[in-house]
Formats: C-alpha cells, structure tokens, sequence
C-alpha cells in the first residue's frame, strides 16, 4: 500500500475530526478567495477605466469624488448642474456658431434687424426719395449688428478653445429601470476612445450611433450599453420611455416622449455597457429639463422662424433640420441654450511643446490639462462667460475641474486598499488557525496511533515513510479544504454579483479570478527578452494560484512535528 492511501486511510480513521478541519480550512479558503477576487476585479475594472480618453472633467462644485462617480462610473446621483456657457467656452467657432444661432440672444438680434427692415421698407414706401437714408438706416443696422454677434462672440472660438481637444457634454437625471440615461452629444462615438494608448473606440453590434438630427426620429434617438439592452430586452427599432428621476423615489415620473433605440453598443467591459445614451437635443425637450430664464427678456424675445432667421443672416435658405417639417410629424425647435444646463464636461486636453531642451534636439510636451484647471478653479473662465443677459436664473455658476485619474488613484489608496489589507489579513489568520486545527488534530491523536505507526515499521516501513505518512495527511487536509473552499468562495462570488453590481458597476462571475501579478517584473527580469519578447511585463499569474502551493507549505510547516514525533516513535515499546 502506498504512502498516500495509508494517509488518507489515517484521515478517514478519524471521521468527524478530519470533516471540521477540512471544512475549517474551506472557510478561511473561500473568503480568501471572494477578497482576492472581487477587490481585484473591481479594482481592475476601475483602474482600467481611468485610462481615460479624457484628463479633465468640469463640474459643480462640491465633492470631487461624487462628480467623478457619477460622471465616470454613473454611480450615485448628480450634484447639481452648471451652466451651458461653460460647453461653449471649449467649442471652437463652428461648434459655438452653430450652438448660438438657436439661441435667444440670436433670436432678439434677428427680431431687430427684421422690425429695422419693416420700419424702413415703410418709410421708403411712405416717403419716395428717401432711399440715401434707408441705405444710412440699413447700414446703422449693419453696424449695430456687428457689434452684438461680437458681444456674444457668434463668430469666434470659445475662450478655452485652443486647450481642448474634445469636449463632450455629459447630462444626467433621468433613468431606464436601474440603469442612467445619459444624454449626450455625437461626439460621444465619434471623438470618445476606450483606451487612448490603443486608439479603441465604441463597436456596433448592431444599428448605428444616433444622429444630430434624423428625419424621421427628429432628436429622439437612443443608444443602449451591452448590458442594458440585455437585462432590459430591448432592440434596435425599439422605443423607450426614460424615467425622470431616481425611479425609487416617489417624485419620478415617466416622460411622454419615447426615444427609438437605432444602437447597440458591443460590450466594452466599462460602466458604458450599463448605460443609455441619448441625443442630448431630445433630452433638453423633455418635460422638466428646461431651465427658467428671465421672463421679461424672453418676452421681448418672442421666437422667430428659423428659416427667416437663417436667409436673414445668410442671405440663403436655412438648412437646419430643427424647422423642417417631416412627412410623419413637425419638428421641435432646438431649446435655446440659455435654457440649458450640464451635468458635467468631459475634456481632452490639447498637448503643448515646450522649449527645446538644452541639446537643442527634442522637445518636452506637456498637458494644457492644468492651465484649464487653473483657470476654471480659480474663477477666471467664469468670469468670462457673461454673453447673453439671457442667463438661466439661479445658475449654479460654481464649479470645479477634476482630474479624473487622481480621484479613481486616491479612492484606492485612502479607502479600498486599506480595507483589502484588513480583510485579507483577518482570512490569512483564519486559514493559519485551520493549518493549526490540522497540527492539534494529527498530534492529539499520535497516543491511540503508535501502535500503528510501529506495526507499520514492522512491517518494514522505514523511519523516513513513516515521516512523509504524516506529512501527507497533513497536505491532504490541507488541499481538500482548499479545493472545496476555492469553490465556495467563487460560488459565493456569482452569488454576490447582483449586489456587487449595484454598488460598483462592476458583475463578476464564477469564472472571473483575481487579477495577475507580473512575476517577471518582481523577479527583475521585466527587460528581459524571451521567445522575442522584449518585455516581460504582460506575464502575469494570478494570486489565486499560489494559494494551494501556499496551503501545501502550511500544511508542511505544521505537519512537521507530528511527523517528527512518529518518526521517533520508540517500535519495541509500542508493540510491547
């Protein structure tokens, strides 16, 4: 009979004993095993995520932390808005031009030259031969004209243009069960990456990304994340009814407005796979997403129809979308963007080149990341954003800019880590006072088995299989607790991950291991070249493979004086 069986006929002998140690074991493995893995994958994922295709996000003032869940991550719930003019001061003339032209601001400067051309048409129909002064009135006009499009800056970059890359509008408040709609621009799948280092952007698995404007869902169109579209059962061609508000809480309400899903997105492994994404123009329509203005100026400012507005300004026929009347029903007029807030800004830095370096060979680039930081934290971008006397009232004009990388790193830091460490700590114990159980188990019963082991030695076992008997059954216990608690402790994990979700975003499942390690990079052999290879680092292991190694110098380790004390087990006076 070999040494193995005879250890696990020695481990069967003792029954009840042996079940406890082994279950013993399985716990401290399986909570081991849940803290390795559900620190790991979240940490993983939110790591992961803050290689961000943005440096800066803009929002209300407040808790940084909170702005960057809510925006980054759609956890927890919006702060407060700011206001729109904040979007415009990073858009560069074309994107300002378009954005001001469905503004009231806009539409009162149009209003006057219209009246001015009537008042003047009058008067030269009234009083022939007046024509030198109704050339003088036009060209007063003109004038006064010019001076308020440069008042509210139509034809120029906003003011922070030069220092962004990619600006893209973030608006939140509304919901589709338990997952954010986020209404947002075009840009969000045309200028968004994934990851910056690799260039990735968003796939389709099927339809499209929605369209500033579409001519025959106007402003009303939805793209669903992977996992909202599956949990919540919905395909392109469908149409949904966003919830306004947190749909817990009793002030929600369902919006009329229904929004046609033309997209779903392929799964990205980020917190956009439980998001819904809508055009933010059919977003602003929606009832309760207006902002109150001045009333009295909106009065004066009684709305004119685009297409006037645009010959008048153009000279040609207007071509925007917002006032062409469709075959299946009219369309909306744009909210005018004194009515509008945002949620928050994300912002792509431009890279700026510094003096040549000494040598006079290179060049050091840097971020303009911090010079928008400083200019919106220290006041001076709002100071600069009085354009219009057509402001939302009780604009909430605080806001902060946030480094989204240095949030994500300091929650880690100050918060998970710490606890990961605590926890880990407690289980790591739980296991040692296992491997002890296994120490008392085997030694206490070492009295009632000697006259085995000497049987044994009788038999010709030498002092050294005699050893290694014990050790094994010392191993033995050890790896079958180990084995069942790797189990447990993954179960437990798919059976949490509903939860975990809830809280993070993030599900994990049975097969879902705790995140590697790059061994090479530890053993210093990170430079190495292997197999072609320059760099070692991509090789990883996860932790939780060296748990049952670990398990088996634990057992080792407390197996020895057992195994000490039967080897030294006197034969003569124990079969005597």
């Amino acid at each position: 009979m070999n040494s193995l069986k005879i250890a696990w006929r020695s481990i069967q002998h003792r029954g009840l004993g042996s079940v406890l140690t082994i279950l013993s074991m399985a716990l401290g493995v399986m909570l081991v095993v849940a803290v390795l893995t559900v620190h790991g994958v979240v940490s993983q994922s939110f790591k992961s995520n803050s290689n961000f295709a943005y440096d800066v996000i803009i929002g209300p003032s407040g808790s940084s932390m909170q702005v960057t869940m809510n925006t980054v991550f759609y956890l927890s719930k919006p702060v407060e808005n700011i206001p729109y003019e904040y979007y415009l001061a990073f858009c560069n003339s074309d994107r300002r031009r378009e954005q001001l032209k469905h503004s009231v601001a806009w539409q009162t400067r149009l209003i006057r030259e219209q009246v001015a051309r009537a008042n003047d048409q009058l008067l030269a129909a009234s009083m022939p031969g007046i024509g030198l002064f109704g050339l003088a009135s036009l060209t007063l006009q003109n004038g006064k004209n010019q001076v308020e499009d440069k008042r509210i800056g139509l034809n120029a970059a906003g003011s922070q243009s030069a220092l962004a890359e990619m600006v893209i509008p973030i608006n939140l408040g509304d919901y589709l069960g338990r997952f954010r709609v986020v209404g947002t621009s075009t840009d969000f799948f045309e200028a968004m990456l994934l990851d910056i280092d690799t260039g990735k952007k968003f796939t389709f698995a099927d339809g499209r990304a929605f369209r500033d404007f579409d001519e025959t869902n106007h402003y009303y169109e939805a793209v669903l994340g992977s996992k909202a579209a599956k949990e919540q059962g919905l395909k392109v061609g469908d149409v949904i009814n966003p919830v306004h508000g947190d749909p817990n809480d009793e002030g929600s309400h369902t919006h009329d407005q229904g929004f046609t899903v033309v997209g779903i997105l392929d799964s990205t492994g980020t917190p956009h796979d439980r998001a819904v994404f809508v055009n933010m123009e059919g977003f602003y329509l929606m009832d309760g997403h207006v902002k109150p203005v001045n009333e009295r100026l909106m009065t004066e400012a009684a709305p004119v129809d685009d297409d006037e507005n645009e010959e008048s300004a153009t000279g040609e026929q207007s071509k925007n979308p917002a006032t062409v009347s469709t075959a299946t029903k009219p369309v909306m007029p744009r909210l005018p963007i004194e009515q509008r807030e945002v949620t928050a800004l994300l912002i792509r830095s431009t890279n700026v080149e510094e003096e040549p370096e000494e040598d006079g060979t290179s060049f050091a680039t840097i971020g303009s990341s911090f010079v928008i930081s400083g200019n919106v934290n220290e006041g001076v971008l709002e100071s600069e954003l009085g354009w219009t006397d057509y402001r939302p009232l009780r604009a909430k004009t605080e806001v902060q800019a946030i480094s989204p990388v240095a949030e994500v790193t300091s929650l880690f830091d100050n918060f998970v880590n710490p606890i990961r460490w605590i926890l880990l700590v407690l289980t790591i114990m739980i296991c040692v006072v296992s491997a002890i159980s296994i120490l008392v188990g085997i030694y206490s019963s070492m009295s009632q088995r000697r006259h085995e082991i000497a049987v044994i030695r009788a038999l010709g076992a030498s002092r050294g299989k005699v050893m290694l008997i014990t050790l094994l059954e010392s191993i033995t216990l050890a790896v079958l607790g180990g084995m069942i608690g790797w189990v447990a402790g993954h179960t437990l994990n798919a059976c949490a991950s509903p939860l975990i979700e809830s809280r993070t975003g993030v599900s994990i499942g049975f097969w879902d291991f705790a995140p590697g390690l790059p061994i090479f990079s530890y053993l210093g052999f990170s430079g190495v070249s292997w197999l072609g290879v320059d760099n070692l680092e991509w090789f990883r292991i996860s932790t939780e493979l060296f748990l049952i190694p670990g398990l088996i110098l634990l057992a080792i380790i407390v197996g020895v004086y057992p195994a000490i004390s039967a080897y030294r087990t006197d034969v003569a006076k124990s079969l005597g």
